[in-house]
C-alpha cells in the first residue's frame, strides 16, 4: 500500500488468483479501480483464478472496470464474472465481445461511461443503461444506428459524449438520423465520427461537419474541434480518453480527480468518488 492506495499487480494468469486474493484482502469494500487491461488471460482465466464466487467479490467494491484487450468473447455468471453494481466505468474494448447482455447492465444502473470500442459488430441494448452520459463504440463496423426502424440510441437521453469514429458510415445522413433522438434532448456535446467512409461516397467531410451542426446544435466539439470559437478550443474526445482509449476517466488518475470530459457539474460528479485504490493486473 501506498499514499495513493492500493496496488496489486501480476503479469501472467499463474499468479492471477494470488493476485486478486490479496486485491480483496487489501481493498476490502472499496471504492477502488480493478484495471486488468492487456491481462493476457480470457475470461475462464480470470474466473478459475479467483474460484466460482472469487471476482465476484474481488470486483463488488469497484467504481472503475478495465477489461481492454483480454480476448473476451462472453461474460458467464456461472464464470463469476459479474459486474459490480456500484460500477460508473467499464472499458471494455478490444475484445472479441458480439453481445452486451441486458441482464449484465441492469446490474449496473450507476454506469455513465461505457467503452465497447473495436468489439466488431457488438449489439448493446442500450435502453438498459440509459443512464449513461460517454460512450465509445469507435471501431465497431457499424453502419447503421437503426434497428427495426428505431434509433439505438434513443434510450440515452442524457449522453453527452459519443465516438462513432472508425465505422462503416457512408453518408452524414447515416448519422444524423441515428442522432435525431439526442438533438431532441439537448444533451449530445462531443461527437466523434472520424474515420468512417464519408469522402468515399462523394461528401465531403466539411458538407458532413456542416450537416452534422445543423442537426445537433448542442454540439461544443466535433471530431476533436471546437464549435465554440469563443470559449477556445476544449480538449479533444482522444486526448482525454488517456493510453488505454477510456473516455470517462484516464488510467493513470484517480476517480476522484477525474477530468469533466463536458465541463458540466453533473457529468464530473457522475464521475467523481472516494477512492482507496486500484487494483492493476
Amino acid at each position: 500500500r501506498d499514499e495513493e492506495g492500493h496496488v496489486v499487480s501480476c503479469d501472467d494468469a499463474e499468479g492471477l488468483g494470488d493476485a486478486l486474493t490479496e486485491a480483496f484482502e487489501a481493498c476490502a469494500e472499496g471504492p477502488y479501480r480493478m484495471l486488468l487491461d492487456d491481462s493476457g488471460v480470457g475470461v475462464e482465466a480470470l474466473a478459475e483464478a479467483a474460484g466460482a464466487e472469487g471476482f465476484k467479490k474481488v470486483a463488488a467494491g469497484a467504481v472503475a472496470l478495465h477489461l481492454s484487450g483480454n480476448r473476451l468473447d462472453g461474460f458467464s455468471l456461472g464464470l463469476g464474472l459479474a459486474f459490480p453494481a456500484r460500477l460508473r466505468q467499464l472499458n471494455l474494448s478490444g475484445n472479441n465481445i458480439t453481445e452486451l447482455g441486458a441482464e449484465a447492465l441492469e446490474c449496473m444502473p450507476q454506469l455513465v461511461d461505457l467503452d465497447v470500442s473495436y468489439n466488431a459488430e457488438i449489439t448493446i441494448p442500450f435502453g438498459s443503461c440509459g443512464q449513461l452520459l460517454a460512450l465509445n463504440v469507435a471501431g465497431c463496423e457499424w453502419s447503421t444506428l437503426f434497428l427495426n426502424g428505431v434509433s439505438l440510441l434513443a434510450p440515452l437521453a442524457k449522453l453527452r459524449i459519443l465516438s462513432l469514429a472508425e465505422n462503416e458510415f457512408a453518408t452524414s445522413a447515416d448519422i444524423v438520423t441515428g442522432l435525431k433522438p439526442l438533438a431532441t434532448n439537448g444533451a449530445l456535446e462531443e461527437l466523434d465520427v472520424s474515420e468512417n467512409p464519408i469522402e468515399d461516397n462523394g461528401e465531403s467531410f466539411a458538407a458532413a461537419h456542416a450537416a452534422i451542426q445543423a442537426a445537433l446544435p448542442s454540439l461544443k466539439l466535433l471530431d476533436g474541434k471546437s464549435l465554440n470559437k469563443a470559449a477556445g478550443a476544449l480538449p479533444t474526445v482522444h486526448a482525454l480518453a488517456g493510453e488505454n482509449g477510456t473516455l470517462g476517466l484516464d488510467s493513470a488518475d484517480a476517480i476522484g480527480d477525474a477530468p469533466s470530459m463536458a465541463q458540466e457539474k453533473e457529468f464530473d460528479a457522475a464521475l467523481r468518488g472516494e477512492v482507496d485504490g486500484t487494483v492493476v493486473g
